[in-house]
């Protein structure tokens, strides 16, 4: 069998920050949230239909969609799942993984299916953090619900 690549402790930490993000979603305040992103950070939901795509751009719109998905039906649980990490500087990766999102307050079932493009950034304090965050959509339940909601925070 050849040898694995060469995992960095880097990608250790990129993980970690993925990670971070699920746990702060589901389980933390807005302040855990925003700090998983960088100040000018791009969150962009993409389903099928180009007209109903979403884009979160900075500290206050992302504090917004934290509030906006937080009050939703659920509980949820956001998994990441077979992330690829490509270190393209000592401060800078990007990672493509599949996304699945679980709720229900009886019975769990999957609330919707995709993938995460992300590129994180490695910040002054030596913190990953996703700079851009593409959300495709394969397929979801609850689109409408979260088009929405989302639209009073993407007119201010």
């Amino acid at each position: 069998m050849p040898p694995a690549e060469d995992a960095s402790p880097d990608q250790d930490t990129v993980l970690e920050a993925l990670y971070r993000y699920s746990h702060a979603i589901d389980h933390g305040d807005v302040a855990d949230f925003v700090d998983c992103f960088t100040p000018s950070a791009v969150f962009e939901v993409r389903y099928g239909d180009p007209g109903e795509n979403l884009r979160f751009e900075g500290s206050e719109a992302l504090g917004g969609l934290f509030a906006t998905i937080r009050g939703l039906d659920g509980p949820f649980k956001h998994l990441i799942e077979l992330p690829l990490i490509t270190m393209t500087s000592p401060s800078e990766a990007e990672v493509v993984s599949y996304s699945v999102v679980f709720s229900g307050a009886g019975t769990p079932h999957v609330h919707a299916l995709g993938r995460y493009l992300d590129r994180l950034d490695r910040g002054q304090d030596g913190k990953w953090r996703l700079a851009e965050r593409v959300a495709e959509v394969d397929a979801t339940e609850g689109k409408r619900q979260f088009v929405d909601a989302s639209s009073s925070i993407l007119e201010q």
